[in-house]
């Protein structure tokens, strides 16, 4: 996906220049013509690099930088101010207000390109390292920081819109059982069993996540599901894995699943803990289970 760059300035010759400039490298223009419309398309579509210019109608460029630094969602967007004025003090004062660049105008276009493209290398560069900070090595899934991102998001994107948001919590039973008989190997193993069928069990559009040892969690936007077909889905993912590493092991788990309705407001603590409740119900109503250990000879004998 190519990186999106917003132009926000009343002047239509920029956005013609910039559009040019665009075309060698790689990028693609999104545009505003005033401070407001620029501060509504930057919360709403998060490009990567934000060029702007300081003079302009009903908020200017410098108030607008302040607004995107200060804000967690936009802070990290590359952004790049560009003005006729060229005392030493404004550009102190642009800096100060969080822009990475400051351009003079009229503007460059060889200048600007070199602008751009030195941005976008440094975009691309943060993009890996924040996409690093936020994957778990072990199962390739978003981690525990992701998905406390993205359940605060989802839930006020849901509650704004009267939507509908399931939250699923699971944890994998006699993990430390596994981990004592067979080693930490095969532990790994297993939760990288429980990762693959999570992401096979649920829609493209659902958030699956390792959030810490043995436990998993899956959003669901627009979840208004009930339990039970989740449930199943995800025991026939589980049951269907060719893992010979896991020695016979029967990969089984509790699951917590809870829905907020349309209508419902609910804080992101009080979301977590009523599935939290729910895998535990789970878990105590499997204590007639056979003990893994045992299931494992069962199957290591079928086989």
């Amino acid at each position: 996906m190519a990186p999106i760059v917003l132009v926000v300035d009343d002047d239509r010759s920029v956005h013609f220049i910039v559009s040019k400039i665009a075309q060698t490298v790689n990028c693609e223009i999104l545009s505003a013509y005033d401070g407001e419309h620029g501060w509504q398309m930057i919360r709403e579509l998060h490009p990567d690099m934000v060029l702007c210019d300081w003079v302009m109608p009903k908020m200017d460029g410098l108030e607008l930088c302040h607004r995107v630094k200060q804000t967690p969602d936009t802070a990290s967007t590359y952004f790049i101010v560009f003005t006729s004025k060229v005392q030493r003090e404004d550009r102190i004062a642009a800096l100060e207000a969080g822009a990475e660049e400051f351009l003079n105008k009229p503007v460059d276009p060889i200048e600007l390109q070199a602008r751009l493209k030195t941005g976008l290398r440094i975009v691309s560069y943060q993009q890996k390292l924040e996409h690093l900070s936020l994957t778990d090595e072990l199962t390739g899934l978003p981690n525990r920081r992701a998905f406390t991102n993205d359940i605060a998001r989802e839930l006020y994107r849901a509650e704004r819109k009267k939507d509908p948001l399931a939250l699923l919590l699971l944890d994998v039973d006699d993990f430390k059982t596994v981990n004592d008989t067979h080693g930490h190997n095969v532990g790994d193993i297993l939760l990288s069993v429980v990762g693959k069928a999570i992401k096979k069990a649920f829609r493209r559009s659902d958030m699956s996540y390792r959030i810490g040892g043995d436990e998993f969690a899956v959003v669901l936007p627009d979840g208004d599901i009930p339990a039970e077909p989740v449930k199943e889905r995800l025991a026939v993912a589980l049951a269907d894995h060719n893992e010979p590493g896991l020695k016979g092991i029967i990969p089984r788990v509790s699951v917590g699943f809870h829905v907020k309705g349309p209508n419902e407001t609910i804080a992101v603590e009080e979301f977590l803990h009523l599935a939290d409740e729910k895998m535990y119900e789970d878990k105590r109503s499997r204590k007639a289970d056979k003990p893994l250990q045992q299931r494992a000879e069962v199957a290591t004998a079928k086989s």
